[in-house]
């Protein structure tokens, strides 16, 4: 099990003695040293106007002692546009959760601020800027990683510490050219041994943006693959030696779909959700791969890996048509 916070008391302060540090804000894309986002500010200053209430700021309690006085810091690492609105607003006291603990607590327990129910839910860059923070801060990858180490494994344990999926860790990781090993360590993604260039049969078909207007002959060469809409990282087929990697497996299929839905709206939208329905791509789980163990893995590969390799040739479709090259232009 991992660890948990300690136990947090709801108290009231005033809004002068919480520290809004930059470092403990993790939302991506605002200016450097800005702790809030104006626009976010400026709607929950009219939600206060109009009686709105929220829900507690949160806040690490930090004992120091200057001067050889005893003094206690308030770290905020979750509510910084609440605070700024309050302020606006003329609040002079807050109710906040603290937690006692030290700065490197506060920034821990700020990869999950908002990760739950938020006004203000967060981005996929925001999840990015979470995830590398912690692997960019020796102190907090090893106290995840520590966490990990003979219980969940360091790339579920990297989840629950940022507040995101398994997949998207193993997406992150993959892209620094890392990838996690079974015995809790964090290691360079080993370069294959291509003795004659074919790939191996065994392995599930790669989802690179095919068709796109290059110049080529299509085959696609050893071409580094282009950037578009996302794609899908999946596990190996044979590293799928249990439900929960299948089920992964099934439901980054219809998270990209909802993705893709997100990104390409309108008729592009129609566009990949027709493609997909030609080339039958399964948009709901059947019973039983939602059953599957060790031995169904064949059936899966078999039934599901074609799907895939149908869905990089839709997004070839609805990325033409983003430029304006295929038939869903406008």
């Amino acid at each position: 099990m991992l660890s948990k916070r300690p136990k947090s008391t709801l108290e009231t302060l005033a809004l002068d003695a919480l520290e809004f540090l930059p470092k403990f804000q993790l939302r991506d894309g605002l200016p450097e040293g800005v702790t809030y986002d104006e626009a976010t500010v400026s709607e929950y200053v009219s939600r206060l106007e109009n009686g709105a209430e929220f829900k507690p700021l949160e806040a690490v309690a930090v004992a120091v002692v200057k001067g050889g006085k005893k003094k206690v810091r308030h770290l905020v690492f979750s509510g910084f546009n609440r605070g700024e609105a309050f302020r606006r607003h003329g609040v002079n006291s807050v109710r906040v959760l603290v937690y006692p603990g030290t700065e490197e607590d506060a920034l821990y327990y700020a990869l999950t601020a908002n990760s739950d129910e938020s006004a203000l839910p967060r981005t996929r860059a925001d999840k990015h800027k979470a995830f590398y923070t912690l692997l960019d801060t020796p102190a907090l990858k090893q106290r995840a990683m520590d966490a990990g180490k003979g219980t969940v494994g360091i790339q579920r344990a990297f989840a629950l510490a940022c507040g995101i999926s398994h997949g998207l860790v193993a997406e992150l990781l993959k892209a620094r050219g890392l990838h996690a090993t079974r015995d809790g360590r964090l290691e360079p993604i080993p370069q294959p041994c291509l003795s004659d260039g074919a790939p191996d049969p065994g392995d599930p078909p790669a989802l690179a943006h095919s068709g796109e207007a290059d110049g080529g002959d299509g085959d696609g060469g050893d071409e580094p693959e282009p950037a578009g809409p996302p794609t899908v990282e999946m596990e190996d087929v044979r590293e799928m030696a249990t439900k929960d990697a299948i089920h992964t497996a099934i439901a980054d299929v219809r998270s990209l779909m909802a993705r893709a839905e997100t990104l390409l709206k309108g008729p592009l939208a129609d566009v990949l959700r027709g493609a997909a329905a030609a080339h039958g791509l399964p948009l709901a789980v059947k019973e039983r791969e939602r059953n599957a163990d060790i031995n169904d893995i064949a059936l899966v590969k078999v039934e599901y890996w074609p799907a895939l390799t149908a869905l990089a040739s839709v997004f070839a479709d609805v990325q033409a048509a983003a430029h304006g090259t295929g038939r869903g232009a406008a």
